[in-house]
């Protein structure tokens, strides 16, 4: 295992850039685990030079539903970190602005370039670490506190990677999403977790938005407990869908990242919790 790269992390409320190379340009991207590819801005893409391919297009969809789609941008090269490509195409999206505390983002970087490293979310030091993982198993982490390994599987379209949770008391699925601020259950979920139509109607509903489609409405509702792993948090307030999720029963943001370190091993299939009271990672 060898440390790849590190970066300062300010996210108090928005979410996580990092600098990336797109043809000799530096842009800011979103760190997001919840997106199958990586996506530049359709204004980046503009700004950049960038032509279209004549072959390749790309339908991007989230939370927010579909947007258009668009040719797939030729580049020369994408380098992030330690990794660095050849020549190809990169997916181009119509881009809402990204809430955060860095840069500007003009993009996401997907699983497709983050599957390539394991990931440790330290937020509550304010730093993310990419490591080089080949080989390792057991209880390989460079921490010096107490932590728990959860089983993480990737999608069977390779678009999220997903973790078992409990709601409530009941099993769930949850998307490990590091695009998405909060914490969001579906519909259905809900509904399994004993939240009746009743229990919603007397939230007060809010307007959410994504980077990619359009808004869309959920209310904050208190739930008695969420369980990752050993590690509890309750009663505890999540975001609820109006409708159910594409995929997974929820989505578990950056609201549960701040509560501790994570570790997300690409490279073993699971995630890594440090364990409440015990103090921070490294």
């Amino acid at each position: 295992m060898s440390l790849a790269a590190t970066y300062p992390v300010a996210e108090p409320r928005g979410v996580i850039t990092v600098p990336v190379e797109i043809d000799r340009a530096t842009v800011a991207m979103v760190v997001d685990t919840g997106a199958r590819r990586s996506v530049l801005a359709s204004g980046a893409a503009s700004r950049l030079g960038l032509v279209g391919s004549p072959w390749l297009g790309t339908l991007l969809a989230g939370v927010g539903g579909s947007g258009p789609v668009h040719r797939d941008a030729l580049i020369s090269r994408l380098a992030f970190a330690d990794y660095a490509t050849g020549p190809g195409s990169l997916a181009i999206g119509d881009m809402d602005p990204v809430p955060g505390s860095g840069p500007a983002a003009e993009g996401l970087l997907g699983e497709d370039v983050l599957h390539r490293f394991d990931l440790e979310f330290d937020l509550p030091h304010g730093q993310l670490r990419l490591y080089r993982v080949a080989g390792c198993g057991g209880r390989f982490l460079p921490w010096r506190t107490p932590y728990a390994a959860v089983p993480a599987r990737l999608s069977w379209r390779r678009a999220n990677l997903i973790v078992p949770v409990m709601l409530n008391g009941q099993p769930m699925q949850a998307v490990l999403d590091t695009g998405a601020t909060g914490v969001i259950v579906g519909a259905d979920a809900a509904r399994r977790a004993g939240v009746t139509p009743a229990m919603l109607a007397a939230d007060r509903p809010m307007k959410g938005r994504a980077a990619i489609g359009a808004g869309f409405t959920l209310v904050r509702h208190r739930f008695d407990a969420l369980t990752v792993g050993p590690v509890q948090t309750g009663p505890t307030e999540l975001f609820v869908l109006g409708r159910a999720l594409d995929e997974g029963d929820m989505l578990l943001g950056l609201a549960w990242l701040r509560r501790q370190p994570v570790w997300i091993s690409y490279a073993t299939g699971q995630v890594f919790v440090a364990l409440p009271h015990a103090g921070a990672a490294p």
